[in-house]
């Protein structure tokens, strides 16, 4: 098997758990850490394995991608099962198919949010609220945690997993 064809298949894979963690995520708003931790050990032991030293540091980078999401999560913006699916996701795909991934499904996320927002809102007080928040973060430089109601919050797992398969289907 070539390297390529190994690729794909780890690629494959971790569309698979983006999958399984959006069903998770929708049927009970948790990603498991089973799920996501066995994922990531998997992703850099089968990398290993099957490509070398080279194979594993692409693992480790693409776990240290979705690492990255938790500037998102410490701003109140990504629960920590979502951070835990990227770093999955990284490790099977690799750190440029985590980075699309991340970078697809957090502007496909904006969307569903803006959407939902005018869906939602006769009332005015989640844009208020928002609008205050960005006042805050631009205009006074304090950067605050995003506090939203509970009916401000949607399933994101969903939305990783599209992201992913966008990820794969056109790569970059």
């Amino acid at each position: 098997m070539t390297e390529t064809e190994v690729e794909s298949l780890l690629r494959i894979a971790a569309v698979c758990v983006a999958c399984a963690g959006a069903w998770t995520d929708w049927k009970s708003y948790r990603i498991p850490n089973r799920l996501t931790g066995s994922c990531m050990a998997a992703g850099l032991i089968l990398r290993f394995l099957l490509m070398g030293g080279n194979g594993f540091l692409t693992g480790l980078a693409g776990w240290g991608a979705g690492a990255l999401g938790m500037v998102l999560w410490s701003l109140g913006a990504m629960k920590a099962g979502d951070i835990k699916l990227y770093m999955a996701i990284g490790a099977l795909g690799g750190w440029k198919f985590c980075f699309q991934t991340e970078i697809v499904s957090i502007l496909l996320g904006g969307v569903v949010a803006l959407v939902l927002m005018i869906r939602r809102g006769g009332r005015n007080h989640p844009w208020r609220r928002l609008l205050i928040y960005w006042e805050n973060l631009f205009m006074g430089g304090k950067l605050t945690i995003y506090e939203g109601s509970k009916d401000s919050q949607f399933c994101f797992g969903w939305i990783i997993a599209a992201g992913a398969l966008a990820a794969y289907f056109w790569p970059l």
